[in-house]
């Protein structure tokens, strides 16, 4: 069955990718931009533009929503936003309605520790709810996420950005050509699976941090590194930066050990708190070399001007492949499962 009219549609936020997207797609695909507009009481409405050029009836319709972190929204409303455009191309017939989100809002909140609900299963199903039949995203911040969408109705794609910061590293600092001068690690054990796969693939020395913490303050009193990395440049591999206290503690712990400098690669720069400050800090200091994201997250140009050590990595080529696999109706397995083009 013909998935239909190809469509890429845009959320506020999402321009900048969903346009980097499109180019790589080729001028078959239709490009219509969603507004959302706020009414004083906090209420919001997302609706498509007018005119019959706009109509999605009968199409295969992906809808990109990127959180920018200047946008005078809660992560709440961004979340509803890209909802009500689902729920949107549902009642407006598009055939197929695909969810492109690279982060996945509430993905942290996917185990239960206290009297409280599943909220990564619960944004699933709101999107399951609304109609969504696909779903994409990057480094999901567990691949159970997957899980909690009935496949029946909604498919989830979890891609992995590993190959793509790789790609980037050997380009700017011949990682794979000098493999003696660099180590993969982790932020602590539990991205050790995580190192152990991109080690083996990549033939580094793989390097496992543990924590010794006070479960009585909370706070970590050492941070073990077993592992020699003298006078190496160590990547520290992680889905996501957000208040940057922990990749922070284990970046200092492994200069101690004798590391030479810090270079950190992971999918989601969802940066909060004194974060930036602590980076730039780090930099400063002579410790951190780099810090290499996705565009998951869209920062404007100057940002990277602002603090050098920012280099954001586009998925646009990557969601391009995803998107037309399926909607050639073609396999996506070769583009995410296992990391296998690392």
């Amino acid at each position: 069955m013909p998935r239909g009219r190809p469509i890429l549609l845009y959320l506020p936020g999402a321009e900048k990718l969903a346009k980097d997207t499109h180019r790589a797609l080729g001028k078959a695909w239709q490009l219509i931009p969603f507004e959302v507009r706020y009414f004083t009481d906090g209420e919001l409405k997302v609706f498509l533009p007018n005119g019959p050029e706009n109509s999605v009836r009968g199409s295969d319709a992906y809808l990109f929503q990127v959180v920018r972190p200047d946008y005078p929204r809660s992560r709440q409303d961004i979340f509803l936003e890209m909802v009500m455009a689902i729920s949107t191309l549902t009642e407006c017939s598009a055939n197929f309605r695909t969810a492109v989100t690279p982060w996945f809002a509430y993905a942290c909140q996917d185990k239960r520790r206290m009297r409280e609900c599943l909220t990564a299963r619960l944004a699933a199903d709101f999107l399951t709810t609304a109609g969504a039949t696909n779903v994409i995203s990057v480094d999901p911040h567990t691949d159970g996420i997957q899980a909690f969408f009935d496949r029946r109705q909604c498919i989830c794609n979890g891609l992995y950005a590993s190959s793509l910061l790789v790609q980037y590293l050997d380009e700017h600092f011949q990682i794979l050509k000098e493999k003696e001068k660099f180590a993969a690690s982790g932020v602590d054990q539990g991205g050790g699976n995580r190192i152990k796969h991109i080690s083996k693939h990549l033939g580094l020395l793989p390097v496992i941090p543990t924590k010794i913490k006070n479960y009585q303050t909370g706070k970590v009193e050492e941070i073990i590194i077993n592992e020699n990395v003298r006078g190496r440049i160590v990547v520290i591999f992680d889905d996501m930066v957000r208040t940057g206290g922990s990749i922070i503690e284990t970046a200092k712990a492994l200069i101690q050990k004798g590391a030479d400098k810090i270079i950190i690669a992971a999918a989601h720069a969802n940066f909060c708190g004194n974060a930036i400050s602590l980076l730039d800090q780090l930099h400063r200091e002579g410790i951190l070399l780099k810090a290499i994201f996705t565009d998951s997250f869209s920062y404007p140009d100057s940002f990277s001007r602002e603090h050098p050590w920012f280099h954001q990595i586009s998925l646009a080529e990557l969601l391009a492949e995803t998107i037309t696999n399926i909607h050639e109706q073609k396999s996506v397995a070769h583009v995410y499962l296992d990391e296998s083009d690392l």
